[in-house]
């Protein structure tokens, strides 16, 4: 018998045996992926985004039944019906085509556990019962994500009706949870509450825009993430939770720690909590040493104020910050005394973002310094504010640069404290449509290249082409 060399062989999966490289031509149009076993098709499958996986089931009898075992559901309306982000086209046929295509995926479903489900609503089709339908029945497959996000678009034929979640339907099949996360739902503090109790393996708990929500008690061992925003009826929240890791805060000052966060990372603030610093000092005080990420937006009340005003002898020491976001409206006046006091708080800070975001109307660059200005007001104390080196700080990005004084005073007296800077990010303005005007924003860029001068030599100088910014966080 003739040896056959093994380099020039292939295994066919169904026949179960070796075959000659020159014999592959005999298997033109026979289907071999569809004949793979059923684990390493469910592999394939589960590595796809949920588009296309829908997509396999017009490959075969057999990728139809495989594709029924999917596991993560991303319902994302503009996604898989992108018609809708138009205002020419009738809302209410593409809301019932939405519905009815999530209605078919969920019917033809056959696997015993889902792992995520995520779904949109907010339309002209009025979707209440069918959702209560879908979070039923992702319940029933013992779901371990739930997301549920009412889409706020100005563009549909009426306002969207709310959708309140109805304790009703979780009296059973909630101990899976993992993650659940609300946005433009509205619920009770007595649900949410019920949800920690009882959903023993809930580590991540999303709440953003709901308008019944009064008051919460976050008492959890498990949790390790919590995000509350814009639950503007919230009057008091409570967090009794040890293992938090992540805490993301949209809201009145109102925050009371029953228990100090001993695994906290990483914390954002904005809302009426950012009017005035010294209440986010209080606030943060008893873990801001263990913070290694803090952002904090002062935009929303201060049209024009001073952002930080921080007075020293009520700064908490961020010993271990790495990562620090100031967000702030372009119009407002910069207290520059504050910025330095805060990064003179943060000894070990890696990265450091100034962010300016555009307010309803903006001054033109030409007219003057005026419109943002980093202020000094010794008022504060009356020993002249101390400039403390930061040996670690390696990128500082300025977003919404305008290049005046200001700025350039700001910049400079990074560059003095930063002694071993590595990068130096700018954003200059861009045009927007009633606020910047197109030479305003080609007068800010200009002003950015001219700034070179001032770059010391081991400082790598990026102007961003547009104004999407670095993520540092």
């Amino acid at each position: 018998m003739a040896c056959v060399d093994p380099s020039n062989m292939t295994c066919n999966a169904n026949m179960k045996k070796i075959l000659p490289l020159e014999d592959m031509d005999n298997l033109e149009g026979v289907d071999r992926i569809s004949e793979l076993p059923e684990d390493i098709m469910l592999t394939i499958l589960f590595r796809l985004e949920m588009k296309e996986a829908a997509k396999t089931s017009i490959l075969s009898k057999r990728w139809r039944c495989i594709w029924t075992n999917w596991t993560d559901f991303d319902f994302d309306c503009l996604e898989i019906f992108p018609e809708c982000k138009y205002n020419d086209v009738p809302k209410r046929i593409e809301a019932v085509k939405y519905i009815n295509w999530v209605n078919q995926v969920i019917r033809l479903h056959r696997g015993q556990s889902i792992n995520k489900f995520r779904v949109q609503f907010g339309f002209y089709e009025r979707p209440v019962h069918h959702i209560d339908r879908w979070v039923k029945l992702a319940l029933a497959k013992k779901v371990k994500n739930l997301e549920l996000e009412k889409l706020d678009l100005p563009l549909y034929d009426c306002p969207c009706d709310t959708y309140t979640l109805k304790p009703s339907l979780f009296e059973s099949g909630i101990s899976f949870l993992t993650c659940l996360r609300l946005i433009g739902v509205d619920v009770s503090g007595e649900l949410l509450e019920f949800f920690l109790t009882e959903c023993h393996h809930l580590e991540q708990l999303v709440v953003d825009g709901s308008d019944t929500l009064v008051s919460l008690k976050v008492a959890s061992f498990k949790l390790k993430q919590l995000s509350i925003r814009y639950c503007d009826s919230l009057n008091k929240l409570e967090i009794d939770a040890v293992n938090l890791s992540y805490l993301d805060y949209v809201g009145k000052p109102i925050i009371e720690f029953k228990s100090l966060p001993l695994s906290l990372a990483e914390a954002a603030f904005d809302g009426e909590c950012c009017r005035a610093t010294t209440p986010i000092c209080q606030q943060i005080a008893c873990f801001a040493m263990q913070l290694s990420k803090f952002s904090v937006s002062f935009m929303m009340y201060l049209l024009p104020g001073v952002i930080c005003n921080i007075p020293a002898k009520s700064l908490p020491c961020f010993s271990n910050l790495k990562f620090l976001v100031l967000t702030y409206w372009l119009d407002s006046i910069v207290d520059l005394p504050s910025i330095i006091r805060l990064l003179g708080a943060c000894p070990v800070l890696c990265e450091f973002k100034l962010q300016g975001l555009e307010p309803l109307s903006l001054m033109n660059p030409r007219e003057g310094n005026n419109r943002n200005s980093y202020i000094y007001d010794h008022s504060l104390e009356e020993d002249k504010i101390e400039y403390k080196a930061l040996p670690c700080l390696r990128v500082f990005q300025l977003v919404g640069f305008v290049g005046g004084d200001d700025d350039l005073n700001l910049i400079l007296t990074i560059f003095d404290m930063a002694v071993q800077l590595h990068s130096f990010i700018c954003h200059p303005l861009k045009p927007l449509v009633g606020v910047i005007t197109e030479d305003a924003a080609h007068e800010s860029r200009s002003r950015a290249t001219k700034l070179q001068s001032f770059i010391p030599p081991k400082v790598n100088y990026v102007i961003t082409n547009t104004y999407n910014v670095v993520d540092l966080m």
